[in-house]
């Protein structure tokens, strides 16, 4: 089968990061595997995804016109990667590409193929909640990446597919503990740590991420030997930063801004604390239950596949209840750690890249009639 993936961007979103492994499980299932994503790779998450690409013989291709003036000739480049790959499938990720894909396929006359999308999230991104109305209509099948993006019905909703995100476990692996970076960011071997792992970015003029109730929490927790760190980065850095700095926290909080392997940090923390205002199906929170660390997660809908004895749900927009939630994980880590560990195995069998990747070549199959090894 021949597919392309098109996504907004390679970057540490995700969406884009569950694209690229999509795209690379495809491939090692012998698949035929291109993709494109018009604002090119991103920051060092994004080279590195690039990177990986290449080593696995995926093509790869950018826009030339990036900027907003000149984007909505995007839908012809698809078109031209399109009649060049000859894809029986294109996949898109993200509003944007969405819109872009299904331009190429009804106003440029593409050749024929299946159109698939994934929902990525419970709420619109850029574009407004009825344009998604539209492009239920204009692609051959919506898919919600959880149950969450799938309540929110900018999925099909007469199909109500749900097809989970999926994390690469032997990338997750490789991540191992390094010491170094306790000693490099000045955080003593005794010290608790919190990771956090999103983009320190306003939509839909909040910060999803939520890292603000973290920084609020730790200033509850003077007395406590904790230390944060935040693993992203974006317009909102600075405002975090100088939120630590008022309230007394700044020694406690280590921004280190976008990095290639997220989970180098993931792994060392004693807990990852995620309170999101509103997420789909999150891929750190994924990779955390993943390499088996106790999780601090919000209330929404959208974290209630981490539902276990290794994760403490709080009240979302509560910094009581956060840091609340902090120090009793903190006081009883070894018990979370232990059931973490647990728990692991079966995080993994749920949310392992493969898994999704069947399911969407099983889905492939069904919409385009080529069968799955092909």
């Amino acid at each position: 089968m021949r597919v392309l993936q098109v996504v907004n961007s390679l970057a540490a979103g995700g969406a884009e990061i569950f694209a690229t492994s999509l795209a690379l499980e495809l491939s090692r299932q012998g698949h035929q595997v291109s993709v494109f994503a018009y604002a090119g790779a991103v920051g060092p998450r994004g080279a590195a995804l690039r990177e990986a690409l290449g080593a696995a013989g995926i093509p790869f291709a950018a826009s030339r016109h990036r900027s907003r003036l000149n984007r909505l000739l995007v839908p012809l480049e698809i078109r031209r990667e399109i009649e060049r790959f000859a894809p029986d499938i294109v996949h898109s990720h993200l509003e944007q590409s969405d819109l872009f894909a299904a331009m190429a396929a009804r106003l440029f006359r593409a050749r024929r193929f299946i159109h698939v999308r994934t929902v990525h999230s419970s709420r619109p991104d850029v574009l407004p909640a009825f344009a998604h109305s539209l492009l239920n209509r204009l692609a051959d099948c919506s898919v919600a990446c959880g149950d969450s993006a799938a309540e929110s019905g900018r999925a099909t909703p007469a199909q109500k597919i749900v097809i989970e995100n999926g994390v690469d476990i032997a990338a997750i692996d490789q991540a191992t503990p390094d010491p170094a970076i306790r000693s490099t960011l000045g955080v003593g071997e005794s010290t608790s740590l919190l990771v956090n792992v999103g983009a320190l970015a306003l939509r839909n003029g909040m910060l999803g991420k939520a890292q603000d109730l973290i920084v609020r929490a730790l200033g509850a927790l003077h007395d406590r030997d904790i230390s944060a760190i935040f693993v992203g980065d974006g317009p909102e850095r600075a405002r975090i930063e100088a939120l630590a700095t008022t309230l007394g926290v700044r020694g406690k909080c280590h921004f280190v801004g976008s990095v290639s392997n997220p989970a180098d940090y993931t792994v060392l923390a004693d807990v990852v604390v995620m309170p999101s205002r509103f997420e789909g199906l999150s891929v750190a929170a994924m990779e955390a239950a993943c390499a088996g660390r106790p999780l601090i997660l919000s209330d929404i809908s959208a974290f209630r596949a981490f539902d276990g004895s290794s994760t403490t749900f709080v009240q979302a927009e509560s910094v009581a209840d956060l840091a609340a939630a902090i120090e009793r994980v903190v006081a009883d880590k070894s018990r979370f750690a232990a059931d973490a560990a647990r728990e692991r195995s079966r995080y993994r069998a749920r949310f392992a890249i493969g898994t999704a990747a069947g399911r969407y070549l099983e889905l492939y199959a069904k919409l385009s009639g080529v069968g799955r090894g092909h």
